[in-house]
């Protein structure tokens, strides 16, 4: 097969098939595209959408308004302004000298419609100051522009899926950081209505450095693109990707799922806790503050309370996957109860079974009561808990819980004891 060489060029065959999308850049200048005509400002597209109808009902009017001032501008009216007229005579009579035969007339052409459109831009009204004809955008902080510009994109897309030029085809929107110069409300509001747009006919594409922009029913499709100078840039897998491989079960997916997309600011950690709850979440940031002099946050470390020990080692799986490196903290029932399950301890290992013999030896004395697989079960009102807190209490089972404490150490979970 011989292919035939495309005479419009790539950019317009693909042009056919791919809209031009809508883009808007992170730090580029706000004022200028909310506030000046152009083919690359938003403000330009908007009005270039909608310029159609508005020349065809006033062109003839501004026409007809024009045509006086047009005969005094025209280079060969009659009725041409005296002055321009003057310079007309002053002209040719230089030119004969150099070249006879030839007239230079002086001409003004009158602007169309079109040309004031190019001139268009907008004006801001505040509620509680006065202003007849409304203030310039640059008069505004960086957060009004922001929401100004995002409300034109908004107003483009739902032009342009009005006029019907691309009808069945998705508008592709490509924003960086949308949440620069917004409050945290704002950047709520402006994450809904991209959100909703993304359910409407648009695929939005959003960069972001703010957990605020991500909810949790979109964190599973979050992409995490990090850079170091070992690596460089890598783009590693979505959560929900990395949930399918790394659990097989279902219901255990949507756990896992669940306990990360709570956590969004884990996606901009370098460093990640695992918690089992509420209680570590609570105290691990003071102590760690007090031991160090600095926060989590000032560390890039991010903690995850997941509410349960049962689905640590795959969270753990999940977020390596991801890219971030992350350890655990968990109370002693996780190495009797998940690790063994889990595979990160033999179920028969020796402190193990030298802690099942004094979980036998309090069942004898009546202090706890203990399950068909020797496990401490709810025992005069108190819960299974309660047991571990005796076992820790225990003179002979000191050097069994550090034996644990190593082998938890050993896959990056610190056992508290």
């Amino acid at each position: 097969m011989v292919w035939a060489l495309n005479p419009t060029g790539i950019d317009a065959a693909i042009g056919g098939l791919f809209p031009e999308p809508i883009f808007i850049g992170a730090m580029e200048n706000a004022t200028e595209d909310v506030a000046k005509f152009g083919s690359g400002t938003t403000i330009g597209k908007l009005l270039k959408e909608i310029m159609g109808p508005v020349i065809e009902r006033h062109s003839g009017t501004v026409a007809n308004a024009l045509q006086a001032v047009g005969r005094q501008l025209s280079a060969n009216s009659d009725e041409k302004d005296e002055t321009l007229t003057a310079l007309d005579a002053s002209i040719q009579g230089e030119l004969a000298k150099l070249f006879p035969g030839v007239t230079a007339k002086t001409h003004v052409p009158v602007p169309d419609f079109a040309d004031f459109m190019k001139s268009a831009t907008i004006r801001i009204f505040e509620d509680g100051f006065e202003h007849a004809d409304g203030r310039d955008a640059s008069s505004f902080g960086h957060g009004a522009q922001r929401s100004i510009q995002i409300a034109l994109i908004k107003c483009l897309s739902e032009v342009k899926r009005a006029a019907g030029g691309n009808a069945g085809r998705t508008t592709l929107l490509l924003i960086d950081e949308p949440e620069l110069y917004l409050h945290p409300q704002a950047i709520e509001v402006v994450r809904a209505a991209l959100s909703r747009l993304a359910g409407d006919g648009y695929q939005i594409i959003v960069t972001t450095h703010s957990a605020n922009m991500i909810a949790r029913s979109d964190a599973k499709n979050v992409l995490l693109i990090r850079r170091n100078a070992a690596d460089g840039t890598t783009c590693y897998p979505r959560m929900k990707d990395v949930v399918a491989q790394a659990i097989t079960d279902a219901d255990h997916q949507s756990e896992a799922l669940f306990a990360l997309s709570n956590s969004t600011k884990v996606l901009f950690s370098e460093r990640v806790v695992i918690t089992e709850g509420k209680t570590e979440r609570i105290i691990l940031p003071a102590v760690f503050d007090d031991l160090f002099g600095v926060t989590l946050g000032e560390e890039k470390i991010g903690l995850v309370d997941i509410g349960g020990v049962n689905n640590i080692p795959d969270t753990m799986r999940i977020l390596r996957a991801m890219g971030l490196p992350c350890k655990a903290v968990v109370d002693l029932d996780f190495v009797f109860r998940t690790a063994p399950a889990k595979g990160l301890i033999a179920a028969d290992h020796p402190d193990l079974v030298a802690c099942a013999g004094i979980f036998a030896r309090l069942a004898g004395e009546g202090r706890v009561g203990l399950d068909e697989a020797g496990l401490p079960k709810k025992h005069g009102g108190n819960p299974a808990i309660v047991a571990f807190e005796l076992l820790a209490k225990e003179a002979d089972a000191a050097q069994h819980i550090d034996g644990l404490f190593d082998a938890m150490f050993a896959h990056n979970i610190w056992l508290w004891k």
